[in-house]
């Protein structure tokens, strides 16, 4: 393809300072190029609500486009243009199309499209333009992971900051939902594992007035999840619970490891007045969560604060070289009123020494989301546990009194009460009534609504189970006979349909050893769902039946 004019006269500036580092990759860049936004809350470059923003003409401008830098320092074009803003791109495992995102005019909504690594055959995938389509990945099948609002958790409300987990065919149809926070998923990808990656935020906020002091609960993190690919999971983050210091960010924009399988490059960010940036992080997570262990890359900007001057990266992505891709611009990492708008250019780190090189810059815009257009080989995708043909799942625990004191020994521990035996009664199901109000009103922090779905009682072994709907969020709370809380879950879960999900108990010991229960309780759940689990009438849930679990 030949070389194109980029927006008013940039492809001298992007040419000019690729040199010499662009000579060492060894496969092409693909990368966005977006218009600076002067303020950092819920825009284009921010953590949530950048799909949206509060108003997409401002937060989310136009004029920009896809592009790819190729190993000999040229800059080719892939899709630009005045009225278009693109975000997201991915390569396919065969390295030969872009999986990204385009939206068309300030007020457009993104939709999902493909286009080869060449520039040729750009084509629409999403089907249905009245949602937002976002953050695509490819399945070893061709079928796409993205991101979408379709859920609309709420009353009418247009500008909805958080978007759900789904899974479509290649041509755009078939569409099913994999994880459906109410709070917001972010940057899937496909591990090593074959199971589905992703930041997931997590609010609770105890509060009913801005101004009334915050509870020992509140939570607000954005934490590393999985799911199978029929959305059973485990119901506890895959690291980060137990390993941020208190503070209103986590890891994002999140990628795996090649040379480490298991292992994974993040960006460490504040949710708030960071455009998204902070420290580049190398996570392993661990059965234990008490364990898990973050090791900073470059300079840890939240523990120096204003006094940092090495910058602020983000969009990290590790290269076949070795090397780490990302975006980075100088100053602090917290953003103010004095300071210039950040320029965020396209470098190289060094993963030992975090030490940077200069890759690609272009004064008139921000360079993001970098990609390596290489060929990959994919992983067996995880299909997951659950059984088809059912349409809800069952919960369980073995022990509700198997707790562990952890205040002291983690970095975010669960101070909650021990649960004595014999103290717990029943566990109280809700499920999530209405998307959380503090989108719209900035008066009220309190949490999503809650509707009850019932009560399962604790049996004397400490077990309890439940029938409960599936592909719904849910959360739960442990009480005593009284109804006072004894355990109150911090974080929304959701089951898959046909899922069985059976943990140690309310927050258990986090050294992954499995202690086997008698668990009476699986065997007869309690039945939350309102519709009829037992459809032969042998006193036995259907599901379990399947699952083999009486025999």
């Amino acid at each position: 393809m030949d070389r194109r004019q980029l927006l008013p006269a940039a492809m001298a500036a992007l040419a000019l300072a690729s040199g010499a580092a662009a000579a060492a990759l060894e496969n092409p860049i693909v990368f966005v190029r977006q218009r600076p936004v002067e303020t950092t809350f819920a825009t284009i470059a921010d953590i949530f609500g950048n799909f949206t923003s509060y108003d997409p003409r401002e937060g989310q401008p136009v004029g920009g486009g896809l592009y790819r830098l190729d190993p000999d320092g040229s800059v080719h074009a892939l899709v630009e243009g005045r009225r278009i803003a693109v975000r997201d791109p991915e390569i396919t495992w065969d390295g030969r199309e872009v999986l990204f995102a385009m939206k068309k005019r300030g007020r457009g909504r993104w939709q999902v499209y493909r286009i080869g690594v060449d520039g040729r055959g750009l084509e629409k995938v999403s089907l249905f333009s009245q949602f937002n389509d976002w953050d695509p990945a490819e399945l070893p099948d061709g079928r796409i992971l993205f991101l979408s609002d379709r859920l609309r958790w709420a009353d009418g409300y247009e500008n909805l900051p958080e978007g759900q987990l789904f899974v479509m065919d290649a041509d755009g149809l078939g569409i099913e939902p994999l994880a459906i926070n109410p709070s917001g998923v972010f940057n899937p990808l496909l591990g090593s594992s074959g199971r589905v990656y992703f930041t997931q935020w997590d609010f609770h906020d105890c509060r009913r007035r801005i101004d009334q002091g915050n509870c020992s609960l509140d939570v607000n993190r954005f934490l590393l999840w999985e799911t199978a690919l029929d959305g059973s999971r485990e119901g506890h983050p895959t690291f980060g619970s137990h390993s941020l210091f208190d503070f209103t960010g986590g890891h994002v924009q999140v990628r795996e490891d090649p040379r480490r399988r298991g292992t994974f490059f993040a960006t460490l960010a504040d949710e708030f007045f960071t455009f998204g940036s902070g420290t580049l992080v190398w996570m392993r997570p661990r059965k234990n969560g008490d364990r898990d262990r973050v090791r900073a890359i470059t300079e840890d900007v939240f523990r120096v604060g204003p006094r940092n001057r090495a910058g602020r990266y983000r969009d990290p992505y590790p290269l076949a070289s070795g090397e780490l891709v990302a975006a980075w611009a100088a100053g602090p990492v917290y953003d103010s009123d004095d300071l210039p708008t950040p320029d965020f250019n396209l470098v190289l780190v060094d993963r030992a020494t975090g030490a940077r090189e200069p890759l690609l810059d272009d004064p008139s815009a921000w360079l993001l989301q970098p990609v390596e257009a290489a060929a990959r080989t994919p992983p067996t995708p995880d299909r997951g546990t659950a059984i088809p043909g059912f349409d809800y799942a069952v919960i369980n625990a073995r022990d509700v009194t198997h707790r562990h004191r952890n205040c002291s020994r983690v970095t975010n521990g669960d101070c909650q009460p021990r649960v004595r035996p014999g103290e717990a009664a029943a566990v109280r199901i809700f499920e999530v009534d209405r998307r959380p109000n503090f989108y719209r009103d900035f008066r009220r922090y309190d949490d999503p609504r809650q509707r009850l779905l019932g009560s399962a009682p604790v049996q004397p072994d400490g077990s309890f189970a439940a029938a409960v709907p599936a592909q719904r969020a849910l959360i739960w709370k442990l009480v005593d006979e009284a109804g006072d809380v004894l355990v109150e879950e911090r974080f929304w879960s959701e089951l898959a349909p046909g899922e069985i999900r059976t943990c140690n108990g309310c927050h258990s010991k986090h050294n992954g050893r499995e202690l086997r229960r008698p668990n009476s309780a699986l065997l007869q759940p309690v039945n939350l769902t309102g519709r009829v689990v037992d459809a032969d009438g042998n006193g036995r849930v259907d599901l379990l039946e399947a699952a083999g679990k009486f025999d």
